[in-house]
C-alpha cells in the first residue's frame, strides 16, 4: 500500500497534521472500482467525525500486475471477485484487470467523505498528478489568519514516473510567494515518494536505526523518486519551510 493520508487531530483547540502513510493501495484490486477499498480504509476517521487530507504517491493508480506463475501449465487459477464488487450500484461485470485512475479515486473519496476530506483534485496543468493542492489551517485565535500552510504534492508511481516535476516546483513557488510572501506562516510540505537526497541521508537498512524508529525503515533502503528536479533545491531556500513529510 502507498497512499499517505494526513488527518487533523485536534488538540486544545489547535488541529495537528498527523501524517498516515502507505495505507491503501489501488494496485492489484480486480473490481472495476478499487475506491470500494479505499471508502473502507477512510471509514474509521470519518465515523469519529476526524477530517483528513490524502496524497498519491506509488502503486496507487497501477495497471494490474498478472502473477507469472498463472502462465504456468496449471493456467490462470479460478478468480473469485472480493465481496466489495457486489456494492457497486450498478450490475456487476465480474472482476476488471485494471488499475483505478487517480482522478476515480479521489473524486470517490470526496462523494463519500461527509464534508470531512480537505483533499483535492489538483490544477489541471499539473496533471497526471493529481492531489496537487494546499490547506491553510486556521489559527482558533483569529480564524481569518492562517496560523499553518500544508502544501500536497503527487510523487507519481503507478500510471506515471515517480517524480516531482518541474511544473509542480513553479506552482509550489507561485502559491507559497501568494499565500506567504514575506514566510511569516510556518509551512509545512507532503509528498509520498522520498527524494533522491534521502539516499544519501537515510540509514541502510543493515544499519542499526535507534529506537524508536519502526517499520520498514528497519528492513529495507530509501525507493526514491527516479529524478530531482528542483523541488528540494525550492525548500532549502525556503525557511518558513519547517517540515517536510514522505
Amino acid at each position: 500500500p502507498r497512499t499517505q493520508v494526513s488527518v487533523l487531530v485536534q488538540s486544545g483547540g489547535r488541529p495537528i497534521p498527523s501524517p498516515l502513510g502507505d495505507l491503501v493501495t489501488a494496485n492489484n484490486v480486480p473490481v472495476a472500482n478499487a475506491s470500494l477499498y479505499w471508502d473502507r480504509a477512510i471509514s474509521p476517521a470519518r465515523r469519529r467525525g476526524v477530517p483528513w487530507s490524502t496524497v498519491f504517491g506509488n502503486h496507487d493508480d497501477m495497471p494490474f500486475e498478472w502473477p507469472p506463475e498463472w502462465f504456468s501449465p496449471a493456467g490462470v487459477p479460478p478468480v473469485h471477485c472480493p465481496p466489495a464488487a457486489s456494492a457497486m450500484p450498478e450490475p456487476d461485470p465480474g472482476c476488471i484487470f485494471r488499475g483505478t485512475p487517480r482522478v476515480e479515486l479521489m473524486t470517490a473519496e470526496l462523494d463519500r467523505a461527509c464534508g470531512l476530506s480537505r483533499s483535492s483534485v489538483g490544477p489541471r496543468e499539473l496533471w497526471p498528478g493529481v492531489s496537487n493542492y494546499v490547506l491553510q489551517v486556521l489559527s482558533h485565535e483569529k480564524p481569518h489568519d492562517p496560523a499553518l500552510l500544508m502544501y500536497f504534492l503527487d510523487s507519481g508511481g503507478g500510471s506515471y514516473p515517480e517524480v516531482v516535476s518541474c511544473a509542480q516546483v513553479t506552482w509550489f513557488h507561485s502559491q507559497s510567494r501568494f499565500l506567504n510572501p514575506d514566510g511569516r506562516i510556518p509551512e509545512l510540505v507532503f509528498w509520498h515518494v522520498p527524494s533522491t537526497a534521502y539516499v544519501k541521508v537515510a540509514p541502510k537498512a543493515t544499519s542499526e536505526v535507534r529506537k524508536p524508529c519502526v517499520g520498514s525503515l528497519n528492513e529495507e533502503d530509501v525507493a526514491p523518486q527516479v529524478a530531482e528536479w528542483g523541488m528540494m533545491d525550492a525548500l532549502a531556500h525556503r525557511p518558513s519551510v519547517k517540515v517536510s513529510e514522505f
